[in-house]
């Protein structure tokens, strides 16, 4: 199976992009998903990437990189619920993706059954059934998805009990986050070496993560991929400006036209982003651009 790396960035606020590699992993005898990802036979493991770079192509045309060493291990998404209380007949099942991933009686105690539930789900998932894994503390169930990694981060998990008393009968699957380490934080200073933090402009960025793979004693191996976002934090935070503007009665403004310019920065920033995703990047981009100086010709001051 063909090794497929992947990665995603978003943008937090308009001084900072967050990256994370969200490759997927295979593990033998766990799970039989992910056999594009980190681990599969004759794919490399986590342990064999020797470093990392990652390339930007900005809006203008202006390439920047490599940032070197941004490599993040890959981590589930996950979610948690507790049993409460059980009765004598009760039963429970999990729903996953609109199919059951795992169900288990109460026959003998509420430990046995929580612990056929997890033994359900993760032999439904090694029989290919499915991608979820589940282990227990105490009473506390956790069942992360093994192959979606934080591209699962929102998916919902229904827990559907019968005669059992849970604390969350929906939980909802979520990754690691900067805190936890996994996402690394970059600002446009470390990108162009400025060590300047300014916010990043409108447009379309191509970037490019490479990763290079042991082959001692051979030259490692790189593997490499491309991916094309769109940032638009600038043309946002101006439209939020200008709605506020028009919000406060005690801030009279001479452009008359403020309410139908609002609405006019609103519906480029929209079409930008449909244009964005259906591949039309270089449209996208010069319209989003045309947005970031649009307050320039807006009152945004209160005289």
């Amino acid at each position: 199976m063909t090794f497929e790396l992947n990665f995603d960035i978003c943008q937090p606020n308009c001084e900072l992009i967050t990256f994370n590699d969200t490759t997927g992993e295979y593990i033998e005898g766990v799970n039989q998903c992910c056999k594009s990802g980190y681990g599969y036979p004759g794919n490399p493991i986590k342990s064999d990437i020797l470093s990392t770079e990652l390339s930007f192509t900005y809006p203008n045309g202006d390439v920047y990189g490599p940032l070197v060493d941004l490599y993040t291990v890959p981590l589930y998404a996950c979610a948690s619920f507790e049993i409460l209380s059980t009765d004598p007949s009760g039963s429970i099942a999990v729903m996953g993706d609109n199919m059951m991933i795992g169900y288990a009686l109460l026959i003998d105690s509420e430990t046995q059954m929580i612990n056929d539930l997890i033994a359900d789900i993760n032999a439904n998932n090694k029989a290919g059934k499915h991608t979820y894994q589940a282990s227990a503390n105490g009473s506390v169930i956790t069942i992360c998805d093994l192959c979606g990694g934080l591209n699962s981060n929102g998916k919902m998990i229904m827990v559907c009990p019968f005669m059992v008393v849970v604390d969350n009968e929906t939980i909802t699957l979520s990754g690691a986050n900067s805190s936890t380490g996994n996402c690394i934080d970059i600002t446009s200073g470390q990108i162009d070496q400025t060590d300047i933090v300014n916010c990043f402009d409108d447009g379309v960025y191509e970037v490019t993560y490479t990763v290079y793979e042991d082959d001692a004693p051979n030259d490692p191996i790189e593997h490499s991929v491309t991916k094309k976002f769109l940032f638009d934090c600038r043309s946002n935070e101006c439209l939020r400006a200008l709605i506020l503007l028009a919000a406060r009665p005690d801030c009279p403004c001479n452009d008359k036209d403020l309410h139908k310019k609002i609405q006019e920065l609103r519906t480029d920033i929209e079409s930008a982003r449909v244009m964005f995703e259906e591949c039309q990047y270089d449209s996208a981009n010069e319209l989003i651009q045309k947005t970031q100086t649009f307050c320039t010709n807006v009152c945004l001051d209160c005289e």
